[in-house]
């Protein structure tokens, strides 16, 4: 009796979770975990694919990729759909874009601040990181952790173009604050 009441209590628990992550409004959702949404104007970046180890092919609509290096020369490759691969590609190229628009909107370079790419809740996220060391003698940011949230961007509209085919996706950015680079 107490194994059927708690794995229903678990199925239920799941069922909760999977109906607020698939009809709450995204705001919400990003809002559950730790850290700051930005508040910045967006920002967009473009980018052309140049590399010859990464080919479009039309007749099946893939890209086809390198996966592992030797030598630097790829000795293995990868193939997937233009749009999944560009999807993930999109939110690596938007995080490019992150840390010059905060120096530029700051009008200072950065210290103690970092980017990466990860998810929240199903959902792809830039996250900027405002890294303080665990060492009290070490050096702390330049700036406070709430600046940087006011001019982070909100998002970042991120296309990228390969052989002539584009991909736009707008990926949301988070500010969080981690120790040594370990998020809090």
């Amino acid at each position: 009796m107490r194994r059927r009441t708690y794995v229903t209590s678990i199925g239920a628990g799941i069922a909760s979770l999977a109906g607020v992550t698939a009809f709450a409004k995204p705001e919400f959702v990003l809002g559950l975990g730790k850290g700051k949404r930005g508040a910045g104007e967006e920002t967009s970046i473009t980018k052309t694919i140049t590399d010859n180890d990464i080919s479009y092919r039309e007749e099946s609509n893939e890209v086809r990729y390198p996966t592992v290096y030797s030598g630097g020369e790829p000795q293995e490759f990868a193939t997937e759909s233009f749009k999944r691969w560009a999807k993930r590609k999109a939110a690596s190229v938007g995080s490019t874009v992150i840390l010059p628009t905060i120096e530029d909107r700051l009008d200072t370079s950065l210290h103690g601040v970092g980017k990466s790419v990860g998810g929240r809740f199903f959902q792809t996220v830039i996250f900027v990181n405002y890294i303080t060391p665990r060492d009290p003698e070490s050096d702390h940011p330049d700036l406070s952790f709430e600046e940087v949230v006011k001019v982070a961007p909100q998002e970042v509209h991120a296309t990228v173009v390969l052989a002539g085919k584009k991909y736009t996706r707008s990926v949301p950015v988070i500010v969080r604050k981690s120790n040594d680079g370990v998020p809090n």
